[in-house]
């Protein structure tokens, strides 16, 4: 099965990650058509509508599976001469993945929030804080990089940044309630004269 993700922005590098993460599984063949290279948010690409408009046209025509990122629907011209709405009666299945709120993409796109989500596209939505604003998405979640140095060194940080709580609320347990008070106190006071001269 041939899925073709269509997307106008970065996301984070979003479209990319699920694109990988489908070609991974070895079921699917998936690629990405991001509009244009988006300079400093790159976060790699597969190809680019503007610079390779004939391979993404092909594309769109053999794809058994369209997938629209945030703020494409049917009848989104900035693919042209890609036409969703004449994909979709040639029989292509869409559907259309949310990453951001319904009042940001409904504003890009120049619709109100209402009538995006009256638009009827099958929607999926990333399992953040969104999922509540599309009642009507299917909830996903929102991947990662699994091979990413980035990634590996953010998931250690959290880990480096719980040690020291860990180890107070250790210690914490073991001190009276006035050596707890104080170090409470003298602690902000500590990091301001440490702010200040250092």
């Amino acid at each position: 099965m041939k899925i073709i993700h269509f997307s106008i922005t970065p996301l984070a590098g979003a479209p990319l990650r699920l694109v990988n993460a489908i070609n991974a599984s070895g079921r699917h063949e998936a690629r990405l058509i991001d509009l244009r290279h988006y300079g400093a948010e790159d976060f790699g690409h597969d190809v680019i509508f503007s610079e390779e408009e004939e391979l993404a046209v092909d594309l769109a025509w053999q794809a058994d599976i369209i997938h629209l990122h945030n703020y494409l629907h049917y009848d989104s011209d900035r693919f042209s001469p890609i036409d969703f709405r004449a994909l979709k009666k040639k029989g292509k299945l869409f559907i259309r993945q949310f990453h951001s709120d319904p009042d940001l993409v409904a504003r890009i796109m120049g619709v109100t929030p209402t009538e995006l989500l009256a638009q009827d596209i099958p929607a999926l939505v990333v399992a953040q804080f969104q999922e509540r604003k599309y009642p009507d998405a299917m909830v996903v979640p929102n991947l990662f990089p699994e091979n990413n140095q980035i990634m590996t060194l953010l998931i250690l940080s959290g880990i480096v940044t719980a040690m020291p709580l860990l180890l107070f609320a250790s210690a914490a347990k073991k001190l009276s309630l006035s050596a707890i008070g104080f170090m409470m106190y003298i602690n902000p006071t500590i990091q301001f004269v440490s702010a200040l001269y250092i």
